[in-house]
């Protein structure tokens, strides 16, 4: 999925149906499936670019120093490696500092409060070029730090958020081998540095969350930038611009990225998109109110009544995605059963 279009596989003998819908911009056979993918790649490229522009991310970059400067920065603030733990930078992990920020709150709502937090550099908040904060004291100290200009705000880099995040992740209840914080190198816009950010395991494959794309301290103008920053799921299917992978660790593994930890700690974050378009159908006489009932007894109040039934003889294509206005689209073919075909499909009625 892109900001603008679904690519979606069907079962179908009406294509004079498909083709004069006005939604459907392209119907081809399955054989180009790749075609498409590799297209929806480039756009999504592109797409990541200009989001990464429009956010101006670059002034992410520098986040953290370089990992030689890390190291003397770890040996001159004292770090020790804590009791049952391999790595000083797994003792910013902490979960019963922030149970109480949790309750009750799903994945997406946790990355979205820390998101709401507003970066700013460390020169700036701490007169330094790298400081660390335990959570507690980013979450409880930082408003009313008399170096904070946008007091009363929850505020540091990407340092507290990604530990922070993992850490009210982890606290909610996902499992150590499931979440992690990223050292390492990105490309935002061409500038080139340290950052950290977080990789949650979702179906068995690490996707990307960046908690420093919400409000920002604007140092040379000296106001605070509100942004909205990116969606949950948005570097799911677009590239994180990774350069360089230093560390991923939590509270309770360390890995130099190379060792197998715990499972699938030694792969790296990638895109789903050809996942998600080659291995959406399920099986026969799947009932689709098993997983979506809520939200199909919707469709079926106010879209799609004549289109549902409680269960579909033949094959059935979804795939559910909640956009950054947390409204959600529903994906699905008629379950007729003539070969695949790949339909490019921009939003309409009928479809979305």
């Amino acid at each position: 999925r892109t900001d603008n279009y679904d690519f979606v596989v069907v079962e179908t003998d009406n294509l004079k149906e498909l083709i004069e819908n006005e939604g459907v911009l392209k119907v081809c056979d399955e054989s180009k499936i790749k075609e498409f993918v590799n297209y929806s790649r480039e756009v999504l490229e592109v797409e990541a670019e200009e989001k990464i522009r429009k956010l101006e991310l670059k002034k992410n970059v520098y986040d953290v120093v370089e990992l030689p400067e890390l190291k003397v920065y770890m040996t001159e603030e004292g770090w020790e490696v804590k009791e049952g733990q391999v790595s000083p930078y797994q003792q910013f992990v902490t979960l019963d500092e922030v149970k109480g920020e949790v309750t009750g709150l799903t994945k997406e709502q946790i990355y979205e409060k820390v998101k709401s937090f507003v970066w700013i550099s460390d020169p700036v908040l701490h007169n330094k070029r790298e400081k660390w904060m335990l959570p507690a004291d980013f979450l409880v100290n930082t408003p009313a730090m008399g170096t904070n200009p946008v007091k009363g705000e929850i505020v540091s880099d990407c340092s507290e958020q990604a530990n922070t995040l993992v850490s009210m992740l982890r606290a909610s209840g996902v499992p150590a081998e499931d979440v992690r914080v990223v050292l390492g190198k990105v490309n935002f816009g061409g500038e080139v540095g340290g950052h950290a950010w977080v990789e949650l395991k979702e179906d068995g494959k690490w996707v990307v969350l960046d908690a420093t794309s919400g409000p920002f301290y604007d140092e040379e103008n000296g106001k605070k930038v509100n942004r909205n920053g990116v969606s949950y799921n948005y570097w799911k299917y677009h590239e994180y611009p990774v350069e360089e992978v230093w560390a991923y660790y939590n509270d309770k593994y360390f890995s130099d990225k190379k060792k197998e930890v715990a499972s699938g700690w030694s792969k790296h974050a990638e895109t789903i998109l050809e996942e998600d378009i080659l291995g959406s159908f399920v099986k026969p006489g799947f009932n689709i109110f098993d997983i979506f009932s809520d939200f199909v007894n919707w469709l079926k109040d106010r879209l799609f009544q004549q289109f549902f039934s409680a269960s579909y003889p033949s094959y059935v294509l979804f795939r559910l995605t909640a956009t950054s206005t947390a409204v959600c689209t529903l994906s699905f073919c008629y379950p007729l059963p003539l070969p695949y075909q790949c339909l490019r499909l921009s939003p309409a009625p009928l479809l979305t």
